[in-house]
């Protein structure tokens, strides 16, 4: 009985498959999401913040990029 406790225990739980694509799916789009958030950042802080200066101040830029990464539309 023993030995067979000591096997069992050594053994670890490998994710499946579906659970490795979900991983890498959601690690796809979570990088997608950042990169495009980082994109429209430069583009406001290097062109519009200069030459559009009026457009849109600091603050409504980082409350506006913080919200558009939570959806806001939640009718089921």
């Amino acid at each position: 009985m023993g030995r067979i406790s000591a096997a069992m225990s050594g053994v670890k739980e490998a994710p499946t498959l579906i659970q490795q694509e979900i991983t890498r799916f959601v690690r796809i789009i979570v990088g997608l999401t950042v990169v495009l958030a980082a994109l429209i950042l430069c583009t406001w802080a290097g062109w519009l913040r200069k030459d559009h200066y009026a457009f849109i101040n600091t603050v409504a830029m980082l409350n506006d990029g913080m919200l558009s990464l939570y959806p806001t539309n939640n009718q089921v």
